[in-house]
């Protein structure tokens, strides 16, 4: 991927408008219990960590997933032998999964109209997660990490919509959209979106985050 490139083809890239499109979130009930943070978006540890479009350290982003299947696919499993196993329980706990309602305007990766117009493959965005994360180790930004660089200081994007791994080269489940929305590195816990237009309505028919005393 050429970084220059993307970066002079993005200021043409609109942004894709979505409205209460359905993700969802499973949270690590461990923030809470271990590290006593009661934020539902706290994303804290995706910025000292660094995901697939934030490298270590640069910038917040809350990933959220398209359904359940991928949110536990992504959580734990990473061969397709293993997601194929009869039950994904491994990858439940301690996990507890929400609904979340997002209203956005985001970098839609997952149109093959945008891609070619930024010259980003869809095989750079599904390179496997320990081949990034082993680059991130040693410091070396993945494709990914250039692009979502890239978008937050833009100014005009949310977020990132983007197609799922292992979902996508694992599952051959198409059509898949996981969400990255960028967020405030100064709000508490970094659990406030970087722009004020963002909507997150979290679905909690059962008031289970009220009863763990979680905010959202």
């Amino acid at each position: 991927m050429d970084v220059r490139y993307v970066r002079k083809t993005l200021r043409s890239v609109e942004p894709a408008s979505i409205v209460n499109q359905v993700f969802v979130r499973a949270y690590n009930t461990k923030v809470k219990t271990d590290f006593n943070r009661d934020r539902f978006f706290d994303c804290t540890w995706s910025f000292r960590r660094g995901y697939r479009y934030n490298f270590k350290e640069t910038h917040p982003v809350l990933y959220l997933a398209a359904d359940h299947l991928v949110a536990s696919s992504e959580i734990g499993a990473r061969t397709r032998e293993a997601l194929l196993v009869p039950h994904l329980q491994a990858a439940v706990d301690p996990y507890l999964y929400f609904t979340v309602r997002v209203t956005a305007d985001l970098l839609d990766l997952t149109n093959e109209d945008t891609r070619d117009e930024l010259g980003v493959t869809l095989e750079e965005l599904v390179v496997p997660t320990e081949e990034w994360d082993a680059d991130m180790a040693r410091d070396i930004w993945a494709a990914t990490h250039h692009v979502g660089r890239l978008a937050v200081e833009d100014g005009r994007f949310d977020g990132i919509l983007y197609p799922p791994y292992p979902a996508t080269e694992l599952l051959d489940l198409e059509g898949k959209q996981n969400v990255a929305i960028f967020m405030d590195p100064n709000a508490p816990d970094m659990s406030r979106p970087l722009h004020d237009s963002v909507v997150l309505e979290v679905v909690d028919e059962g008031g289970v985050l009220g009863r763990l005393a979680i905010q959202v």
